[in-house]
């Protein structure tokens, strides 16, 4: 699978899709508020409310020369909405360990 460039604009209401986490998440009033870039280097800031509490996080994305996503890591904050995150997403585990593990990667274009 080859996930697309993805550029987050300020105010925008859709999370970066990644694969199984594409799936909506317990996020409400998701919304992009700042898009900072060096090259590669993305990070993507947001805030938004998870069982009824204000979370803000950021989504740090590196691309490769190809443009696709290399890697992927979201850190949130404050603690109580970060571990109010951490349950919703621990329901969604075992269907993110399935579909993780029927994934198989695009052909890359030189083969």
């Amino acid at each position: 699978m080859t996930l697309p460039r993805s550029r987050p604009e300020p105010g925008a209401t859709r999370p970066v899709e990644c694969g199984a986490m594409s799936r909506p998440t317990k996020f409400e009033e998701f919304r992009y508020v700042r898009r900072i870039e060096d090259g590669g280097q993305h990070a993507y800031v947001f805030t938004a409310k998870v069982d009824g509490l204000d979370i803000t996080g950021c989504d740090f994305l590196t691309y490769d020369q190809d443009g696709r996503i290399s890697e992927f890591m979201v850190m949130v904050r404050p603690l109580k909405a970060a571990q109010a995150l951490a349950a919703r997403m621990a329901e969604r585990y075992p269907a993110i360990e399935q579909a993780a593990a029927a994934w198989t990667p695009a052909p890359s274009a030189g083969s």
